[in-house]
């Protein structure tokens, strides 16, 4: 008797409750991994070097649901070749240039972290693009993980200004963090949200809502500044001008408001205005100061960093297939350049790339990221029509400034990067369709 009202309980869930309800399981993993996205938090595994976080569990297990749920209800993957084979292609030769790299284990926790970010790619692409409750959930998560950042952020930038910097939300030397577990990390995240917000504050029609998202944006600037990073004030440079000209046939005072504080950024930099006294977010405006001093005197120049370039150029010329090993280059760099800090980085993604995986990885990379400046392209040249076009617009401009900060530092092991790229993909595919009515419809001017 109990087996039978077993077996009709499993035959009422399969065919009533996981049939009505099945979707909701990968879409709210969706939600979970894009509001665990700006909290890291650390797992204690050794092996991994300090590396694993807690959404590297949620995203796993929410590929086996979406896979499980996907085989069951029969859905068609919705693949693209252009987007999929080079970046296959990439993990590919990264395999292989574990097999030469000197330290194994350091390649292995690397290229993980390669396969993780692919697989937060495919997640976001084929969960939000396959469903509109995945679509909502997915930006319901994102919004608020960007929520509990930006605050975090602003918190730290008060502090910062108050000379009173709270331990838990800065780094030993002062840079901000926030909820982050490096400096970099947080400007990588802030700049791929920063357009949302932009578009978020333009677009909603309730006043409340579009207060939030200009805090949200002037607190996401400023968190920029206060990590010092000056490739960070860039980039931000790049997409305030370029988002504010984009939007300009509407909204021409933004562009003029936009124009007048950057200008006095600039002239405040160059004249000294912001000393080094405000700590990091001095530091992130001395930017043009610092170039036009390199400019003057080239001894000067950061010669870690300098030295970093030889040796890159160095590797690509003796091992320019496979270069030295994912995740190698740190530890062969006190090799090449013997008076190198140990553990130094190569302060471009790009570069490292070429220097660790060789002609055989950066080629398929360098591929991979094209059909996404495609997109870009095609944001920049067409004017939306819909919702859904202008927030594909707004991610790509996230992107654009995304990579700017990545020719500065090594961000291809951040998840923010990946997942940046799926949602711009996924929004693509939606505006494509022709399906704008979802979520970034509703509450929207006309």
């Amino acid at each position: 008797m109990f087996a039978d009202s077993r077996s009709t309980l499993a035959r009422w869930f399969e065919a009533k409750a996981y049939a009505g309800y099945g979707h909701l399981l990968p879409a709210s993993g969706l939600a979970a991994i894009l509001l665990t996205l700006p909290i890291v938090v650390r797992l204690p595994v050794p092996m991994f070097d300090g590396r694993l976080t807690l959404l590297e569990p949620i995203t796993i297990l929410t590929f086996a649901v979406w896979f499980l749920y996907r085989a069951r209800a029969g859905e068609r993957l919705d693949l693209c070749p252009r987007v999929y084979v080079p970046l296959l292609t990439f993990l590919g030769a990264g395999f292989l240039s574990v097999l030469v790299a000197r330290n194994a284990n350091a390649a292995i926790v690397e290229l993980a972290t390669y396969v993780n970010g692919a697989l937060l790619l495919f997640l976001v692409h084929q969960i939000m693009t396959r469903s509109e409750r995945g679509l909502r959930l997915g930006f319901a998560g994102l919004l608020t993980g960007a929520g509990v950042a930006i605050g975090a952020a602003a918190i730290g930038v008060g502090a910062i200004l108050l000379r009173f910097p709270l331990s838990a939300l800065t780094s030993d030397t002062g840079k901000l963090v926030g909820t982050f577990m490096a400096p970099n990390q947080l400007p990588s995240y802030m700049l791929v949200i920063l357009p949302l917000m932009l578009y978020m504050a333009m677009r909603r029609r309730t006043v409340l809502l579009r207060l939030l998202a200009a805090c949200g944006t002037l607190a996401a600037v400023l968190s920029i500044m206060a990590t010092g990073s000056r490739s960070g004030v860039i980039a931000v440079a790049v997409i305030g001008f370029g988002y504010a000209f984009w939007r300009s046939r509407k909204k021409l005072r933004v562009v003029l408001i936009l124009a007048v504080l950057a200008i006095g950024v600039l002239l405040g930099s160059v004249a000294g205005v912001f000393d080094r006294g405000l700590g990091p977010l001095g530091r992130s405006l001395t930017v043009f100061e610092d170039a036009s001093s390199y400019i003057a005197a080239p001894e000067r120049a950061d010669t870690v960093r300098f030295r970093n370039l030889q040796a890159w150029a160095q590797i690509a010329q003796t091992r320019p297939l496979l270069g030295v090993g994912v995740g190698n280059f740190r530890i062969l760099f006190t090799e090449i350049i013997p008076e190198a800090p140990r553990g130094f980085e190569l302060h471009n993604a790009f570069l490292s790339v070429w220097a660790e995986m060789g002609l055989m990885g950066f080629i398929p990379f360098m591929i991979f990221l094209w059909p996404f400046g495609m997109i870009g392209l095609r944001c920049l040249i067409r004017w939306p029509k819909n919702p859904i076009e202008e927030c594909r617009a707004a991610f790509a401009f996230g992107i654009l400034g995304n990579l700017i900060h990545q020719g500065f530092h090594m961000g291809l092991r951040q998840p923010v990067f990946w997942i940046g790229l799926g949602l711009l993909l996924a929004l693509d595919c939606i505006a494509r369709r022709g399906e704008p009515e979802t979520l970034v419809a509703e509450g929207e001017a006309g």
